[in-house]
């Protein structure tokens, strides 16, 4: 892990810069909202994600900047990657190893700040002796559209407690 600094401003009078330490990566974790008993989450994968890029910093000078102004936005990173497949492999059973409203991951995962339109949400899952595999679920939501940059993302997976059929809803927090 590690942080970088901005420069906040640059004071002439006695040559002192003010900075701001940020977290360039973009932080997000998955917990279990509600599921069915007995159901093991295998895995979650990402679809269509970018795992690298570069940071371009367009303000490379010393300048006065507002206080509350972020330098470091998701548009400022150039994915240098195709669209992957990020796959978190859980293996997990609810509610022996997951309790609802609890993390399914054990950690966070840092992935590049990035625009969400083309993500797509998938989870593989034993239930009732059957693996299957949910259907592509977009992760972009009106609240969330991007991934900016040292911004934590919590994804609260309802995966229903209908005995015929798994239904799958997203919700995140910031």
């Amino acid at each position: 892990e590690f942080i970088y600094a901005l420069r906040r401003n640059l004071n002439n009078d006695n040559a002192t810069v003010a900075l701001k330490f940020v977290h360039p990566f973009s932080v997000i974790k998955f917990k279990l909202q509600q599921s069915h008993r007995d159901l093991r989450i295998n895995y979650i994968s990402l679809l269509g994600i970018h795992n690298s890029a570069t940071y371009v910093n367009a303000a490379d000078t010393y300048v006065s900047y507002p206080v509350n102004q972020d330098n470091l936005t998701y548009e400022k990173w150039t994915p240098t990657s195709s669209p992957s497949t990020f796959r978190i492999n859980i293996d997990k059973i609810v509610p022996g190893d997951i309790n609802f409203d609890r993390d399914i991951t054990t950690s966070y995962m840092m992935v590049i700040p990035q625009d969400l339109s083309s993500i797509k949400l998938v989870v593989n899952y034993t239930w009732d002796g059957i693996t299957k595999t949910s259907s592509e679920i977009p992760i972009s939501t009106p609240a969330v559209n991007v991934w900016q940059p040292a911004m934590k993302y919590v994804y609260s997976l309802n995966l229903g407690d209908n005995k015929e059929e798994i239904l799958f809803k997203v919700q995140v927090e910031q």
